[in-house]
């Protein structure tokens, strides 16, 4: 079973990034600064899992992790929370399935024009 995790590109990291997913044949016209790239994991990390129990996460949100930086050895996180303080977060290629763009909003897309077309 794979897990799905929302990564927010920010204008720091910019630069990195699009130099990263211009080699995997990634381009974006309008850049990556707010770009939100989805992350699936062979995996999900016991950190990830201890963070959800102390409940870094509330409930009712989905969960957007802010990049800090991405290599061809993998991607790191930046946590950040009002009491606790921050800190970073790293999972490894060798954990990462696939990294893509299509959000479940892009996805209903496809299936409204879809429904459209089929008679």
């Amino acid at each position: 079973m794979t897990h799905t995790i929302a990564v927010f590109i920010s204008s720091s990291t910019t630069e990195l990034a699009n130099a990263f997913y211009a080699a995997q044949g990634m381009i974006f016209d309008r850049g990556l600064d707010g770009e939100t790239f989805f992350f699936e994991l062979r995996e999900k990390p016991s950190m990830l899992i201890r963070l959800e129990a102390a409940g870094y996460f509330k409930p009712e949100e989905k969960p957007v992790w802010d990049m800090h930086s991405i290599t061809e050895h993998g991607v790191t996180l930046y946590l950040c929370n009002m009491e606790a303080g921050d800190g970073y977060f790293y999972i490894p290629f060798s954990n990462i399935l696939a990294v893509h763009t299509v959000s479940d909003g892009w996805l209903q897309d496809v299936r409204k024009c879809n429904a459209i077309r089929i008679p």
